[in-house]
């Protein structure tokens, strides 16, 4: 070996550098990859809770199936008379 020695064959030495890049690379693309797959879970079970909650509110303000007793309770079923 000439000029440097040991170190100078540690630069030159190319076995394995294809196994570090990819290891690098392909770490920082698999977290980019889950990072996706999170972000468009969080944004269907936003859209989801939502598009749930504005349904019930309607549901609640709009159903007139549901009439109101004599004393304000929320009769579901008619009562039965003895």
């Amino acid at each position: 070996m000439t000029g440097l020695g040991a170190i100078g064959a540690l630069f030159h030495n190319r076995n394995g550098t294809a196994s570090v890049e990819f290891a690098v690379i392909g770490s920082i693309f698999l977290a980019l990859l889950l990072f996706t797959l999170y972000l468009g879970f969080r944004l269907y079970a936003q859209v989801a809770l939502d598009y749930a909650t504005g349904r019930a509110a309607r549901l609640l303000s709009v159903d007139s199936t549901q009439s109101r007793s004599r004393d304000g309770c929320r009769q579901r079923w008619p009562r039965r008379r003895a």
